[in-house]
């Protein structure tokens, strides 16, 4: 063989290996990055699993507040039945009160006014009388 081939063979000797070096280097690294994405992948099904558990804590407790509340507005619905069935009763009782009222007020005009109507009588009948007793 004569020294130019060998030295061409030598450099392709060479080179093949760096590329070599420069392959297992890139596989390093690959297995690098599959290692990173396998934990990058763990980590988020752990989260995933942790958001799931939360989301149902937190679907769980807005159930029970929507019941409480529920609970609460029909009894607050009661207490304004009750409260406006009260204002009701109340506003009959005092118009009927009032009717009363008004009846004895009426009675005891009537009552003045015939005492009045009387009393004038009885002022007219001395006046009217000769003696002026």
């Amino acid at each position: 063989m004569d020294p130019e081939t060998r030295e061409s063979l030598d450099r392709l000797h060479a080179t093949t290996g760096t590329m070599r070096t420069d392959l297992d280097t890139v596989r390093t690294d690959l297995d690098a990055v599959r290692t990173d994405v396998g934990a990058l992948q763990t980590d988020m099904s752990a989260l995933r699993t942790d958001m799931n558990a939360r989301f149902a804590r937190q679907d769980a407790a807005i159930a029970g507040t929507r019941t409480e509340l529920g609970a609460l507005v029909e009894a607050v619905r009661d207490d304004v039945r009750a409260l406006a069935e009260g204002v009701a009763l109340n506003t009959q009782a005092l118009a009927r009160q009032r009717a009363e009222m008004d009846a004895r007020f009426e009675a005891t005009h009537a009552l003045m006014h015939a005492g009045f109507q009387a009393i004038r009588q009885d002022i007219a009948d001395l006046r009217a009388r000769p003696d002026g007793r």
